[in-house]
Formats: structure tokens, sequence, C-alpha cells
């Protein structure tokens, strides 16, 4: 049962993967001359193009949740990662207009990532990172579990465990969860009426959720 659930999850996001395809521009003869696999679309940070052998225009795609595609160390290579790391945007992943002045300290999320973030000491900010598979909390600023966390991004670890499944919280609406496959999220909807329970990682009443 639980393979078949699988299949038919991983069939939804092929289907909405081909419709993604369908709607992107690819430029005329991309793919002339490149080598097989993904390159990034020229135009646009979230995109990529797919080249196969002898191809001429190829198929693009996006990259999930306003990721960023970046470029492997080999041509055709590549993978989706959060906008500060992946080098396309010069103003993705900054601090923005938050002024960090001497004297000052504070800590902040980098936008578009769940485990990273800013901190601000006396004037001068330094980017750092969550150690294993935390999350940042921006709101206590401190690094927690991914359930626990308020980053408003549903991004799976990049380490998953070994043994279960990983579970994820919905940002915004309480009726919903992910489920991470292959390290991607899959969106889930508990029965009418009950809420996802971010700390045991199950469906329940609103009462015992704690969902606001």
């Amino acid at each position: 049962m639980k393979k078949c659930a699988r299949i038919i999850i991983l069939a939804l996001v092929s289907l909405q993967v081909s419709q993604i395809l369908a709607q992107l521009e690819i430029p005329p003869e991309f793919c002339v001359d490149q080598v097989p696999g993904h390159h990034a679309h020229p135009t646009d940070c979230t995109a990529f193009i797919y080249c196969v052998i002898d191809a001429v225009e190829g198929l693009g795609g996006h990259c999930p949740y306003d990721l960023h595609f970046r470029p492997g160390e080999n041509p055709g290579e590549g993978t989706c990662t959060y906008p500060a790391l992946a080098g396309c945007d010069p103003d993705a992943g900054g601090p923005g207009d938050r002024e960090c002045a001497e004297g000052d300290f504070w800590d902040d999320r980098v936008p578009g990532t769940c485990n990273r973030y800013f901190r601000c000491v006396n004037g001068e900010i330094t980017e750092r990172q969550c150690p294993d598979n935390l999350h940042w909390h921006n709101e206590l600023g401190h690094c927690t579990t991914p359930a626990l966390s308020d980053c408003p991004y549903p991004l799976c670890s990049e380490n998953p465990p070994e043994e279960g499944l990983e579970l994820l919280p919905h940002p915004t609406d309480c009726n919903l969860y992910y489920i991470c496959i292959d390290q991607e999220p899959v969106q889930r909807s508990c029965a009418p009426g009950q809420h996802f329970d971010r700390i045991n990682g199950w469906c329940t009443t609103p009462e015992e959720a704690g969902c606001e």
C-alpha cells in the first residue's frame, strides 16, 4: 500500500513538472553545441534547460519554491538551491536595507533559505549556517528542528533521516503539510477539520495541534 501511494505521489509530481516544462520559453537552437544535461536559462535564474544528444532546443523547467539553478563544476551538471548560493542574482540573499552599525547586534534569516542566517555584530555582517539538519527560527533567534522552525519555505533536509518520513508543516495553512520524497516536498492535507501537529508529525484536532 505504501509503495502504491509513493508511485501515485511521484506520478502527480511528474504531471506538475510536465505542465511547468510546457510554459517555459526556450531560446531557439539553445542546445546546439551544448553537452547533454542541465544548463542554466540565459535570462531566468529560477529556470534550467535540459539538452539531449543531437537536440536543437531542449526542454526547460523551473526550480520549485523560487529556488535558483546553480550550474555544477562540469558542463551539463547543476542543481536547484538557495538564491544566495546560486550566484545568478547578485542581489539575492543579501541583508537588504537593514543597517548594521557600530553597537548593533541582530540575526536575520538569509532570504530563500531555512538553515542560514545573517549575524550583525558591531557593524560587521557575517553569514552563518545551522549545524546538522537544523533550521533557523527567526523570531526566537536560534537554530531548531525543521518542524519547530518558523521558516516560510518548505525545504527538505539535505541529509534526510535514514528511518521514517520527514514531514514539514505548511507555513500558512494549518490543514496542510509536506512529505519529503527524494528531498522534494510533496504537499498533502489533513482530513477536513483537522490540523497538522508539527511536534508529533500527525493530523489531529485543532486544539491538540496548537497551530495558529
